[in-house]
Formats: C-alpha cells, sequence, structure tokens
C-alpha cells in the first residue's frame, strides 16, 4: 500500500470554485506528446445531441481514461453523455449506466441524512458528543465534549484532518471488525488529538463528518450505510447507488480509478488493492458511487430546495436552508460549499474526480465524473484540465441555449 497517497485522502472543495468564478477557457492542449490531437467541437447547445462529441474530445485532448457528464434544467435531466474507457488497461468502453465515485460530495448526503434525523427528532442540529457519548466524559480532549453537530457539518469543530495522527490508522484499510465499532473507536480516538484550529474557524476535516455518523449510529442503532439507503437513496428511488469503488469484481462491468505512473495512467483494481478507495470508516466522508441517473435524482432535490420547496418525503424549505446557508465567517454550510449563490463541491479519493455545481437562478445543475486523478500535480493535472475544461463546455451550452 502506498501510505503517502492515502493522507491525501478526500479533498476539500477548490476546482469547482474556480470553474465558476472564471470567465475564461482552459484548453488542454500543452504540447505533451502523450496528448492526442483531436478537432474541437463546435459548442452547439445543450440537448442538441452533440455533448458525447464534446466529451470524446476531451478524453483525447486531456488525456483521460473516461468521463462523464450530466446537465440538469428545471429539475430534469437536459443533457447526459460519457466517453471513454472503463480502464486504461483495456478498450472497453464507458457507458451511460456505469458508475462513478463521488469522494467527498458524499459529504453533503451525510448531512442531508442528518436533517432528515432531525426532522424525526432522533436528534438536534445542535446535539453535542458529550450528549450521546457521556461515558467519554473525562476520556476526549475538553474542548470536544459541548461540540455540535453542525459544527461537525460546517468544519467548524476543530478537529484536525491529519489521520497520521491515529496510532492505528492504517490498519483501517484490512480492518473487518463491524462498522459501527470502527467508527466508534476511530471517532474516540480522533477527539483526544489536540484541535487542528480554534472552535468555529473553518477547517476541513473528514474525521468530523466520521463522528457525526457515529453519533447517529449510536442514536439510531444502525450503521451509516443502512441509514443512508434508508432515509435518502430509497425516498429518492436512487436504486442504482452504494458504496466503494465500483467494479469490486475485477470483470470492468463498471469503471476503475486511476492513478498516474510515470507517463501512463494505471487501472486500481478494487477486487486486488485496498488502495482502490478509502478505508469503510471513512465512508460518511467520501466512499459514494452512484449513476448519472441517480446523482441526477439527488442534486434535482438539493435544486428545489435551494429555490425554496418542500420536498415531501424528504426535507421541509426550513431544513434544505440550514443545510444551504453557510457558517459566520465561512462560504461553507452543511456539506456544501456556497459561492456566488450556487451550491458546490468536489470530490476525489485520489483515483476519482467529480464536481457538482447547483445554481438555484438559473434552475440548473452540472454534475461530472473522471475515473483519474493526479491532482497533485496542480495546474499540470490532466484530470484538473479536463474537469475545467468540461464544466465550461456544460456552462457555455446552457448559456447557448438561452
Amino acid at each position: 500500500m502506498d501510505k503517502k497517497k492515502h493522507t491525501r485522502l478526500l479533498r476539500a472543495p477548490g476546482l469547482a470554485i474556480l470553474i465558476i468564478t472564471a470567465a475564461f477557457f482552459f484548453g488542454c492542449h500543452g504540447g505533451n506528446h502523450h496528448e492526442q490531437e483531436a478537432v474541437r467541437p463546435e459548442t452547439g447547445v445543450t440537448g442538441d445531441g452533440n455533448l458525447d462529441d464534446h466529451l470524446e474530445y476531451i478524453v483525447k485532448s486531456c488525456n483521460v481514461p473516461a468521463i462523464a457528464a450530466l446537465i440538469i434544467e428545471k429539475g430534469e435531466i437536459a443533457e447526459k453523455a460519457v466517453s471513454g474507457v472503463r480502464c486504461a488497461c483495456s478498450g472497453k468502453a464507458v457507458e451511460i449506466d456505469d458508475h462513478w465515485h463521488l469522494g467527498s460530495i458524499t459529504k453533503s448526503m451525510t448531512a442531508t441524512l442528518a436533517a432528515v434525523l432531525v426532522e424525526e427528532a432522533v436528534m438536534g442540529f445542535d446535539t453535542t458528543i458529550i450528549e450521546v457519548f457521556p461515558e467519554w466524559l473525562g476520556k476526549i480532549r475538553s474542548e470536544y465534549e459541548t461540540i455540535r453537530v453542525d459544527e461537525l457539518l460546517s468544519h467548524t469543530a476543530g478537529i484536525t484532518n491529519n489521520l497520521e495522527k491515529l496510532p492505528d490508522w492504517e490498519a483501517y484499510f484490512s480492518e473487518a471488525s463491524p462498522i459501527i465499532s470502527q467508527r466508534l473507536t476511530f471517532s474516540e480516538s480522533i477527539l483526544k488529538i489536540e484541535p487542528e484550529s480554534a472552535r468555529g474557524s473553518y477547517a476541513y476535516s473528514n474525521a468530523g463528518y466520521v463522528v457525526a455518523a457515529a453519533m447517529m449510529e449510536r442514536l439510531t442503532g444502525l450503521d451509516y450505510e443502512t441509514l443512508l439507503t434508508q432515509k435518502l437513496f430509497l425516498p429518492l428511488r436512487m436504486d442504482e447507488t452504494g458504496f466503494g469503488a465500483p467494479d469490486t469484481g475485477g470483470t470492468l462491468n463498471e469503471p476503475v480509478g486511476h492513478q498516474w505512473s510515470g507517463s501512463a495512467w494505471k487501472g486500481i483494481d478494487p477486487s486486488k488493492s485496498a488502495s482502490a478507495d478509502n478505508p469503510p470508516v471513512l465512508g460518511p466522508a467520501g466512499r459514494v458511487n452512484t449513476t448519472l441517473n441517480d446523482i441526477a435524482k439527488y442534486l434535482s432535490a438539493h435544486l428545489a430546495g435551494a429555490r425554496g420547496s418542500d420536498l415531501p418525503g424528504l426535507l421541509t424549505q426550513e431544513s434544505f436552508r440550514k443545510l444551504h446557508t453557510p457558517f459566520p465567517n465561512s462560504t461553507y454550510a452543511l456539506g456544501w460549499e456556497v459561492q456566488i449563490g450556487s451550491l458546490i463541491h468536489d470530490g476525489s479519493n485520489t483515483l476519482w474526480y467529480a464536481v457538482v455545481i447547483i445554481d438555484p437562478a438559473l434552475n440548473q445543475a452540472l454534475f461530472t465524473a473522471i475515473n483519474a486523478a493526479d491532482l497533485e500535480n496542480g495546474e499540470k493535472s490532466r484530470a484538473i484540465k479536463a474537469m475545467r475544461e468540461t464544466l465550461t463546455v456544460l456552462k457555455s451550452r446552457a448559456e447557448a441555449k438561452e
């Protein structure tokens, strides 16, 4: 296992902010001989049937294995497409119903689950850690005892994001004990570590989401995965959504994630490598995978909520407002970054990369995913360039339709 690779874990929102605040177009041609020459299609308009051509161009010109893209208008899918291969080791093409890893976009789902439990009076957003785990009094750091659920979900609890500080961190990749007990042990351990920042100030923390999920598990007696399935996926009829890296059977019936190795992409087979995803204990921070149809249902729900609607069977307008309102002195709400009136998040387990943007003013939502990530390369990253270009194409096509 590449230990250094896993210390990066799940990314905080970043690229998507640049996409909606920048007015320029990011091309992929940079003189690298590994990138293929391709002819850029005309912009066109949403729904003209040519999105496939754009994705094919970006896959070739940016040199990434595959891309999926989706645009929602007024709560309905206006356009969706995929292009590329499931694995660089094979010519097997991605298909429109394939699964894509969401990474930290999962956090918005965890926060949505919390809001559902608040509406059911299982807990409150102001429920504290020590109220749920009174046996931890005097065992965890006193700074954390009165931390609330909403502080955990807004990254303002001060909890460290450096999981290497946990003495048994690497063991979680192969841990086989019941997941509820894993998250309980993880949470108690992380809460014994000195805060990374002052309470109330924003500091992105995957660990905080695990603690929030452990609280939900204690209060309901159900593991996070079951809760999320019952309380969110089933009501929204997200029947094709699951957890972990796709293609666990190693048959390439689904795409696999890729890392940049030397001068080429290397597909990581989930059936053979624990490094194909983050460990299950981090599920609430970022292990959901889904299809274009299912993510459309989820984004449509939040789009409706962001436009002031109740969603019967899920959440009220008031709950959506809580989820979408940034904390004081921050641009982060509960599971969402809020920028220029839009809700955004990106996510990566270092082998996949995905971005969502919800624009209530335009009654529109965008989603795109890549089954590869070389984000450590910054502006030279092929995945970042491909993501920027894909989102820019989606927005340009939508604007041309108006």
